[in-house]
C-alpha cells in the first residue's frame, strides 16, 4: 500500500501501524533529535536520538516491542520504520521524498520575509548600531528557516507487511 501525505522538517514525520487493534504511532524529528511511540495516542516512549540508525523499546501486555528507524539522511531520507513483536520483524514503512513545486503563497511569503530583513536592517545599522556581521548571521538564519518552512514537499509512504 502506498499513500500521499503532506510532510514537514519542522513538524517531523510518523509513521503509523496496527497490530491485535491497538494503533502504534512512531514520530521523528529530523531537527531536534525527539523521537515518540504512542499506543492509541498514549505516549509509551521517548527519547533524543541524532543517530541514522535509533530503535525504541516498549511492551504493550506480554509482549515486546520495538521501533527502529533508518535514514540515509536525517534531512533527505529515505526512512525505513520496522516494527517488531517479540524481536520478530511485523511490519516496515518506508517514507521516500520528492520536491514539488512550491505554491504561489509561499513565494509571497519569501518576498516579504525578504523586505522584511531588509528594512530590519536599516533598522539594526541605524537604531541599535549592532556590527553587521551579527545582522548577516541572522539574516542567514531567517532565510534557511523561512525556506525550510515554505518549502513543499510530498513522501510517498510504501508500507510492507510481514
Amino acid at each position: 500500500m502506498s499513500k500521499n501525505k503532506a510532510f514537514s522538517f519542522l513538524r517531523g514525520y510518523s509513521f503509523t501501524f496496527e497490530d491485535e487493534g491497538k494503533e502504534i504511532r512512531a514520530w521523528f524529528s529530523a531537527l531536534s533529535g525527539l523521537e515518540q511511540v504512542y499506543v492509541d495516542n498514549k505516549l509509551v516512549s521517548s527519547q533524543r536520538s541524532f543517530s541514522r540508525n535509533s530503535t525504541n523499546e516498549f511492551n504493550i501486555g506480554s509482549n515486546c516491542y520495538s521501533i527502529n528507524m533508518k535514514a540515509e539522511s536525517l534531512l533527505k531520507g529515505p526512512f525505513v520504520c520496522t516494527l517488531s513483536k517479540n524481536r520478530m520483524t511485523h511490519a516496515k514503512q518506508k517514507i521516500v521524498i520528492t520536491s514539488s513545486q512550491r505554491s504561489k503563497q509561499h513565494r509571497l511569503l519569501q518576498i516579504l520575509v525578504g523586505l522584511g530583513l531588509g528594512i530590519a536592517y536599516i533598522f539594526f545599522e541605524r537604531h541599535w548600531q549592532i556590527p553587521s556581521e551579527y545582522f548577516y548571521y541572522f539574516i542567514a538564519a531567517v532565510v534557511l528557516i523561512s525556506m525550510m518552512a515554505s518549502k513543499s514537499v510530498e513522501v510517498t509512504i510504501e508500507e510492507e507487511t510481514i
